[in-house]
């Protein structure tokens, strides 16, 4: 009886997303005709290895659910998900900035870019400072609130957000893309996605539940650093 249910919403899930792309892709069409009428090559290329990059970020980023569930149960894994919850809808926020650095870096100079870089990662870590501040101060109301059931999630949220400094080195991804700095990129996915799985895996065996989340929050850290490390070896004083 259960088993039709997960293709279900799989079905569901890729029918809905591939019907609003193509409906998009109609619209823009319709709207824009001359654009496709023109080919841009070195931008179908790049597109590609966008893809692949995805692919491997996707994989990556649902290793923690199947670790923790083999390792700890689903209760543990229940926990992680509502701890990690609201933290991680600071994404959606983090994307939009992504979108608009990239905008304004298309527009500037690489020495305009760095010599404002760490205004920037500055700004953003004073900012994200003051959220994850709030964040850890209003953690225990909000899980009363809208998941009693689910209070011990509280501590591991709180450590959690601490995570959401690392956005704050944003700006040095936001540089390798608009650059199309595809040897950096996938350098930075790779190392990132390697380090990320190896740390989770080790902590999830060494400290269940306690493991995984000081592993999450030290991996965003150390993909930003690398991050802007691989920026500061590609920007150019011009």
């Amino acid at each position: 009886v259960l088993a039709p249910k997960p293709l279900f919403l799989l079905s569901a899930y890729f029918v809905s997303n591939t019907a609003a792309a193509a409906y998009s892709y109609s619209r823009a069409a319709q709207r824009y005709p001359d654009t496709l009428k023109t080919v841009d090559t070195e931008m179908l290329t790049y597109s590609k290895h966008l893809s692949v990059m995805n692919v491997i970020g996707a994989i990556t980023g649902n290793v923690d659910q199947i670790l923790l569930f083999h390792f700890s149960g689903p209760v543990n894994l229940a926990i992680y998900n509502f701890a990690i919850a609201i933290p991680d809808q600071m994404k959606g926020p983090q994307k939009m900035l992504d979108m608009m650095l990239q905008a304004r870096f298309a527009q500037r100079t690489d020495k305009d870019i760095r010599a404002r870089m760490r205004e920037r990662v500055f700004l953003l870590f004073s900012f994200y400072a003051l959220v994850m501040a709030v964040y850890i101060l209003a953690a225990p109301f909000i899980f009363l609130v809208l998941f009693p059931q689910y209070e011990n999630s509280v501590l591991y949220s709180q450590i959690y957000a601490i995570s959401l400094l690392a956005f704050s080195l944003v700006p040095a991804s936001s540089y390798l893309f608009i650059r199309k700095k595809i040897k950096a990129q996938y350098w930075s996915n790779v190392v990132s996605s390697g380090v990320q799985i190896l740390l989770m895996v080790v902590g999830v065996v060494w400290a269940g539940l306690w493991g995984l989340i000081i592993a999450r929050v030290a991996t965003r850290f150390l993909s930003g650093t690398y991050a802007f490390i691989l920026y500061s070896r590609n920007v150019r004083d011009e």
